[in-house]
């Protein structure tokens, strides 16, 4: 809980990163907006049945609207909880700690999926989502991930047989569902997510 209320907090210090970085380093006129909840193309109800949204935290639109990117923010607390290998006499005063650690320089895979859905829901116009990862001791990483079609089309597929098989039907997914049919291509998708 401690964790998540930081990246509440913190959110838009890191978005005043990105807008920093960004206007001095690459162009004075971009722009950053906050955003809230995109909805899917129409496109993907009428094809797949699926009804997505996204919500970035913010978009960096770039002059004369020559492009547009997502804009997603990650927050590294730096408080953690204080574990059996503390002192005794610590962990009765102490609840947590302050972790020193570098924010990491890459899109962890567990990110791929909402940053690759935002790009969806902002429309093929958005080609790349920036990610901003900030520690409150050790700066921020900003990191680029671009589109990638292919595994946008994989992904999709994976949410319609998920909707058809265990939504529509009323009927809670077994563990591990998508190993048991087709699990050479899911293994695919998961391993070029990584």
């Amino acid at each position: 809980r401690t964790r998540m209320q930081w990246g509440m907090t913190q959110e838009p210090t890191a978005i005043l990163t990105a807008l920093n970085y960004f206007c001095q380093n690459v162009d004075s006129q971009i722009r950053i907006k906050e955003i809230g909840m995109c909805a899917g193309p129409e496109n993907l109800v009428q094809r797949n049945g699926l009804v997505i949204g996204a919500s970035p935290d913010a978009v960096i639109l770039y002059p004369n609207n020559s492009r547009i990117e997502a804009l997603e923010v990650k927050n590294h607390c730096p408080f953690v909880s204080n574990h059996k290998n503390s002192p005794k006499w610590f962990n009765e005063t102490h609840q947590f700690r302050v972790s020193v650690r570098h924010a990491p320089a890459e899109v962890a895979p567990w990110y791929v999926p909402q940053l690759m859905m935002e790009m969806v829901c902002l429309g093929p116009e958005c080609r790349s989502a920036v990610m901003v990862r900030q520690t409150a001791t050790k700066g921020a990483v900003i990191l680029r991930l671009h589109r990638d079609d292919d595994w946008i089309e994989e992904m999709l597929h994976l949410l319609k047989r998920f909707k058809t098989e265990f939504v529509d039907c009323e009927t809670l997914p077994p563990k591990d569902f998508f190993w048991d049919v087709d699990a050479e291509r899911y293994r695919d998708f998961v391993q070029k997510t990584k």
